[in-house]
């Protein structure tokens, strides 16, 4: 994805979480524990707020980006307007941003603004998934933009959250409506990707994660269970999400 299509999805997905928000913002978020809708509002407005400050103000080191200040969370029956003005004012900032400018990211990708658009597309769009579901129903992300997401979860995120100390083995990742195919080993301390084609045949154990791409993203991302919940594809799934 380039990043044009990158702000189409911050601008989609942030639409559709809004309009699902805009229900109840007292409900709960049943993929998100303990959380009210509004809670996700506060948090996804935060996080577009952040990385919109990132990338307006140019900063390029952790301690620049833990100085900026967290705003005040706005009263709940605020929060929609609230958390709109956030995602207007990131896509008024990176549509005008060079994705090659040097800005800080807390993971071990290249330090350019690019990481900030793909983040922020992956960022709402599962959390619209979340508002949607607390809303009653929710659609699946789209094929691409999931596709995307599995691709930036294994070779950006789960590298960056530090020392793997769960079971080991290797788990197979198969996106049926795409045909991509992932290899993920793990090996304490570390979770990293290899070809399926260099996967040992007796390697033990062995374990297969397969689905649509959005079936499979939300599942690395901890919101539903892969039917016979396989031990890899769980850990691996606690690991994403720093438990």
């Amino acid at each position: 994805m380039d990043h044009d299509a990158y702000l189409d999805a911050i601008r989609s997905e942030s639409e559709a979480l809004l309009a699902a928000a805009a229900v109840d913002v007292s409900r709960p978020v049943p993929t998100c524990p303990d959380w009210t809708v509004a809670d996700l509002l506060w948090h996804i407005g935060r996080i577009h707020h952040r990385w919109g400050r990132i990338a307006a103000e140019g900063v390029t080191d952790a301690a620049a980006a833990g100085a900026l200040e967290t705003p005040e969370r706005p009263a709940d029956d605020e929060l929609v307007h609230w958390a709109r003005t956030q995602a207007d004012r990131l896509l008024e900032v990176l549509i005008d941003l060079d994705p090659d400018a040097p800005r800080w990211n807390w993971t071990g990708a290249p330090q350019t603004a690019a990481f900030i658009p793909r983040r922020m597309a992956h960022e709402t769009a599962v959390h619209r998934v979340d508002a949607e579901r607390a809303a009653g129903e929710a659609s699946p992300v789209d094929a691409k933009l999931a596709a995307d997401g599995i691709d930036e979860v294994l070779s950006v995120l789960v590298p960056a959250r530090g020392d793997y100390d769960g079971p080991a083995g290797f788990l197979g990742i198969g996106e049926t409506d795409t045909s991509r195919a992932w290899a993920v080993h793990l090996d304490p301390p570390q979770v990293g990707l290899v070809s399926p084609a260099r996967v040992p045949r007796r390697a033990q154990p062995i374990e297969q994660l397969v689905g649509r791409a959005s079936e499979v993203l939300l599942i690395l991302w901890g919101r539903d269970a892969p039917k016979g919940a396989g031990e890899l594809a769980r850990a691996l799934a606690r690991h994403l999400s720093g438990d």
